[in-house]
This record gives C-alpha cells, sequence and structure tokens, in this order.
C-alpha cells in the first residue's frame, strides 16, 4: 500500500513525463546543428550563426522542456528591454514565444504577462 506521499511523488513525476513528452514531441522540428546545440550537455555552449538560425525558437522550446522537467528550477531569458522579451520570447515572432507554446499544448503552468513568468504547478 502506497503512502499519500508516495502517490503524491508519483503523480508529479507522471506530469513531468507528461509534459516533457509533449515538449520532446516539438523538437521534432530541429535541424542537426541546432539540435547538438541544445542537446549539449556542456556547461558553456556557444554557437556561431546568422539571421534566422532559429536561435530564439528553439531556444524558448529548449528552456520550456528544462523548466518542465526540472523541479524548482529557474530560468532566465535576457534581452535588452523587457518590450523584447515579451516580443520575442514570451509571444514569439509567429507564435512560438514561450507562453505561446504553453497554451498551444495546453501545458498546465500558471503564467504572469506583468512578470513574464511561467510555473509549472505540478513540478514545484
Amino acid at each position: 500500500m502506497l503512502t499519500e506521499r508516495q502517490r503524491t511523488a508519483i503523480r508529479q513525476r507522471r506530469a513531468r513525463l507528461d509534459t516533457a513528452a509533449a515538449l520532446v514531441a516539438r523538437t521534432d522540428e530541429w535541424f542537426p546543428e541546432q539540435r547538438a546545440f541544445y542537446s549539449d550537455r556542456s556547461r558553456l555552449v556557444a554557437a556561431l550563426c546568422g539571421r534566422r538560425a532559429g536561435k530564439t525558437r528553439g531556444g524558448c522550446l529548449a528552456m520550456l522542456l528544462a523548466a518542465a522537467t526540472m523541479p524548482d528550477g529557474r530560468y532566465l531569458y535576457l534581452n535588452s528591454t523587457q518590450e523584447e522579451c515579451r516580443k520575442l520570447a514570451w509571444y514569439g515572432a509567429r507564435g512560438d514565444g514561450m507562453y505561446s507554446m504553453a497554451l498551444k499544448l495546453g501545458l498546465r503552468v500558471v503564467c504572469n504577462a506583468t512578470s513574464l513568468s511561467i510555473h509549472f504547478i505540478e513540478i514545484d
């Protein structure tokens, strides 16, 4: 017989796996160099890219995936201004920002448009 604590831990793990599966399915669109960059486990990673190389789109997806699978994880997206963050990483140029993806995929998150934060309620 499982204790309530064990049942809660199992529910949280399943929620993480379901969320991660929805996000991992989206990584199929990554081209090989992009996949190598975002899958690299090194502490520091750099890429020499031109325009439209998928840096923001891939980064938003990679950040959502990391946040969805790391309990109590904290991730930060920086840009020149908060408005640039909102435009590029929150909504995205083609609806591929973190907030937009979370809504499209039906992720169980709490989004705060003022602070531009996303909280995975079943993980934290």
